[in-house]
């Protein structure tokens, strides 16, 4: 295919490319690397209120999840309290406001008395001993944190001790009055599943290409909560084939994800930890509860191909431009280029389309433009080539007269390595290029490639497919292609 190019200036360097006209070099926005997006999302809030009433208890909720629920818990309102001095010795004589943590009772009873609790698998919080050996607090709202899990209740310790006639005629010594208000606020939280393997961690794996002598690539892929500190349970563990139709390797067979990763049903619960062999690209799903709630999360496994190019961000920036290269009629496609970023303080790789030069763009030419991004390198180009045998590129414009050339030009994306003349003087001015095509493969034409021959450039060993019906090695941006 035939490539025509802008001279430009990059840093102290000069691109010496063939050229019509120049354009000045524009800082493009920047496009910073895809964020993780994280669905942070929580079980609704519930209260219940419990009387003063010694001894009495409430339902709040049911949760019956062994890992249990981590909650805010929050005792609000005051209770009221009318002595009788002729009880004294139990208790200090007092009439006023108590808090949730109830009144001591001194003498033998030693404990809290009308002292309000929330009750989880058979331990209360905040249990006897929490209340002040001298008057009582009259703290009006008061919260922490803790698992809890299975029925929940709100209960209330007992009363002020007293014998009949103690404060005769009255009935009583006490007289209580008014509530506390209990309420369970589950944390927000989010399922976080990882992959690792060969030393990496992360939620896109690169392995060797699956081939017979390869075989698999075992990876343990680990579920967590985001944060760490909430409760989660795997729930069930699914493996997803990038190419279903692919054909699996006669002896190593398909990723077994049912045989090795089984998801269980009580009173047999699935593992929060999958090793898994896995033999083709895909992408393993994990369902898990985290902190009362179901959550999905996934990790992909693709075959590594080259640095740049190991990025689910790149290759989904790839496959994007080359779809809005296509077109139905071969005529009306165009070429699509940017270039390859680096942030210099995350290292994190991302893109910048050439908008300027895709604007000119041909369907078999295009004049790469320099992009200056602040705070980031830039560390390779890349662009498509939008035709597939037996295509024929018809509308290739003239450089000059902009008319169509009075000939067709047949496609052969092998030929030359994958990349024309002008794409291998391109590779040789400081930055790799990458090119996909979309008959289905990419190719990378390296920066060191400025003494290879052309037989070295027919023979270019950097290409791989990204295309479905090619291998298991499909990328997992091409799955619904």
């Amino acid at each position: 295919m035939q490539r025509r190019y802008l001279a430009v200036t990059i840093g102290l360097g000069i691109l010496s490319l063939a050229c019509q006209d120049a354009l000045s070099p524009r800082p493009p926005e920047l496009r910073p690397p895809t964020k993780v997006s994280r669905t942070m999302q929580a079980l609704a809030p519930v209260t219940a209120n419990l009387p003063v009433t010694g001894g009495s208890t409430v339902f709040i909720v049911n949760w019956p999840y062994r890992e249990g629920v981590q909650v805010a818990r929050t005792y609000s309102g005051l209770t009221y309290i009318a002595s009788d001095p002729r009880n004294a010795p139990l208790i200090r004589f007092y009439t006023g406001n108590v808090d949730y943590r109830g009144i001591h009772v001194d003498g033998v009873w030693q404990f809290c008395a009308i002292a309000a609790s929330i009750r989880s698998r058979g331990t209360d919080a905040p249990g006897a001993g929490a209340c002040p050996a001298t008057d009582p607090s009259q703290i009006s709202s008061y919260s922490d944190t803790a698992i809890v899990g299975d029925s929940v209740f709100g209960v209330r310790s007992a009363k002020v001790p007293e014998y009949p006639g103690d404060c005769a005629p009255s009935a009583s010594c006490y007289a209580y009055s008014g509530s506390t208000t209990l309420a369970l606020t589950p944390l927000a939280a989010d399922l976080d599943l990882r992959g690792g393997a060969n030393g990496k961690v992360g939620k896109a794996l690169y392995v060797p290409t699956f081939t017979h002598q390869n075989g698999y690539a075992n990876i343990m892929f680990t579920d967590s909560a985001l944060p760490r500190e909430r409760p989660f349970q795997a729930l069930s563990w699914n493996w997803h084939k990038v190419d279903p139709s692919a054909p699996p390797d006669s002896y190593w067979g398909s990723t077994d994800v049912n045989g090795q990763c089984p998801t269980r049903s009580l009173p047999l619960y699935t593992s929060n930890l999958c090793s898994l062999n896995v033999k083709e690209a895909g992408w393993l799903v994990s369902v898990a509860r985290v902190n009362g709630l179901s959550h999905t999360d996934s990790v992909s496994v693709e075959c590594a191909e080259d640095s740049l190019l190991d990025n689910p961000n790149i290759r989904a920036d790839l496959i994007a431009a080359l779809q809005a290269s296509d077109n139905a009629n071969p005529q009306l496609r165009r070429e699509r280029g940017g270039w390859i970023m680096q942030d210099t303080l995350t290292k994190a790789y991302f893109s910048v389309p050439d908008t300027v030069a895709n604007a000119s763009a041909t369907d078999c030419n295009i004049a790469p433009t320099n992009m200056i991004v602040p705070g980031a390198d830039q560390v390779g180009y890349y662009h498509t080539h939008p035709h597939q045998a037996p295509d024929s590129a018809w509308s290739c414009l003239d450089p000059v007269t902009h008319q169509p050339f009075g000939h067709k030009v047949m496609v052969n994306p092998k030929l030359g390595g994958g990349g024309s003349a002008g794409d291998w003087s391109m590779a040789t001015q400081g930055w790799p290029q990458y090119i996909i095509s979309l008959h289905g493969e990419d190719f990378k034409l390296p920066e060191t490639s400025g003494n290879w021959t052309q037989a070295q450039k027919d023979a270019n060993p950097n290409r791989w497919w990204w295309k479905k019906g090619h291998g298991l090695c499909t990328w997992a941006a091409a799955a619904n292609l």
